[in-house]
């Protein structure tokens, strides 16, 4: 779990692989739970999505991989990066029928 405080880490510094140092202000909170694997390989990644499916969180609809590319960001960046994707996506699915 991540507390609001730590909402500004980077999300190598929420993932144990460096350091916290200083939080960057963050005002955000979030309102749909967030999960970020990291040190995952894709098949252990695969597993654990689909035993969420089945029979834990179904409903956790924003999901992330740690990647070289965001590994700097903060939680609430990611957090809102994901809300926009997850919106697109619900977009594009209504528009399709």
């Amino acid at each position: 779990d991540v507390k609001p405080e730590e909402y500004g880490w980077t999300l190598n510094a929420l993932c144990g692989l460096e350091e916290a140092g200083e939080s960057i202000p963050c005002e955000e909170t979030f309102s749909d739970e967030m999960l970020v694997m990291a040190g995952l390989s894709d098949a252990q990644s695969d597993r654990l999505l689909a035993a969420l499916r089945l029979c834990l969180q179904p409903n956790i609809a924003l999901k992330a991989v740690l990647t070289p590319a965001n590994r700097r960001w903060t939680a609430a960046y990611l957090y809102q990066e994901l809300c926009m994707e997850h919106a697109a996506l619900r977009a594009g699915k209504g528009a399709r029928g």
